[in-house]
């Protein structure tokens, strides 16, 4: 598939991000091709996209593109696919669903085409962290016993009275008292310093001289100074590849065109649409091209008729099929009169044949 037509079916994804149909969506893709293919730069491209949704352009662009871009907006917007698998989903869907498979069969075919493009498996997770050391036991005391286990100390013995004993002297008869002795001699002098300090043990037992106090710790070295990291400068803002998602756009009001073509889609439950138009016609001329009769032939030939022709995915089947639908809906489009539903590829050739009335 060349550049143009998956470019074109990115565009039309955009355009249904916007909610809008698919007429107007090619629409809006066809002018952002031919943008870009003119050498605009992006918002430029953006902005032919924008105002071809506002006009309502729904020019028809060719089967090719139509086809692939269903197959594309399916897995782009339906199913959230980034751009390369959304790719190749719509090339394998198209090329089977070309080659004669039917739909469920090209959605498989699509399916295991995108199967073999996912990423390799995620690594595995690390492994936990190991457990916490358990808590040191809990330090306790032995208990204090009271005081009665211990005896009571001793009572404090009674003072002893001095008795005066007076001047004693011998007993009468006694012998005299030999006489005394006499003083003793002097102590010698003290010896000098130096033979002090040589002294002999057994002049007794004179304690160690205290030991020096031990020198004081150093201070501990102070931490480095804290820096904060260089700021990181941000990157540059490179411009998106693809389209940016604006706001929805308000769904068309009742009445309208556009709003017929939207009923006539949820009431014929057709999928991936490919075409669709809505003529505002007289009932008497639907009769006379189409030859069909609504309500038992009572609305007066004059009443005009909304007639909506689209075309897709035919899924009120019992199996999907690729045809179109005709609906008829009154004017202010309130209710629907009749759907008819085709298998096949075939346009209604009558519907062109339509003189439409609708002013807008």
């Amino acid at each position: 598939m060349n550049d143009a037509v998956r470019a074109h079916a990115e565009w039309f994804a955009w355009a249904k991000r916007q909610k809008a149909d698919f007429g107007r969506a090619h629409g809006a893709a066809r002018q952002a091709v031919a943008a870009a293919e003119a050498g605009m730069p992006p918002p430029e491209v953006e902005n032919a996209a924008r105002e071809a949704l506002k006009a309502g352009d729904t020019t028809p662009v060719d089967e090719t593109r139509q086809a692939y871009s269903a197959w594309f907006a399916v897995a782009a917007v339906d199913m959230g696919m980034p751009s390369e698998r959304a790719h190749a989903f719509a090339h394998a869907g198209y090329a089977a669903q070309r080659d004669g498979a039917d739909l469920k069969g090209a959605t498989s075919i699509a399916q295991a085409a995108v199967a073999g493009l996912a990423g390799p498996p995620p690594p595995p997770p690390p492994p936990p962290p190991p457990p916490p050391p358990p808590p040191p036991p809990a330090f306790t005391t032995a208990p204090i016993p009271p005081s009665s286990a211990f005896p009571p100390p001793p009572p404090p013995a009674s003072p002893v009275e001095p008795v005066e004993l007076g001047d004693w002297g011998p007993p009468p008869g006694a012998p005299a008292a030999p006489p005394s002795l006499p003083p003793p001699p002097p102590p010698p002098p003290p010896p000098p310093p130096s033979q002090a300090a040589a002294a002999p043990a057994s002049e007794g037992w004179k304690p160690p001289p205290p030991a020096p106090p031990p020198p004081a710790a150093s201070p501990p070295p102070a931490p480095p100074a804290w820096n904060p990291p260089p700021a990181v400068q941000p990157a540059e803002a490179m411009a998106p590849t693809t389209p940016p998602t604006p706001p929805p756009a308000a769904a068309p009001s009742q009445g309208t065109r556009q709003g017929a073509v939207d009923k006539a889609i949820a009431g014929s439950k057709l999928s991936a649409v490919t075409r669709s138009q809505a003529k505002l016609v007289p009932y008497a001329e639907l009769k006379k091209a189409a030859n069909r009769l609504l309500l038992a032939d009572a609305l007066p030939g004059e009443v005009p008729v909304w007639v909506v022709a689209v075309s897709g995915t035919v899924t009120a089947l019992s199996e999907p099929a690729i045809g179109h639908a005709v609906a008829y809906l009154n004017k202010d489009q309130h209710a629907s009169l009749a759907y008819d539903l085709h298998t096949g590829t075939a346009w209604p050739a009558w519907f062109d044949g339509l003189a439409d009335q609708a002013t807008e």
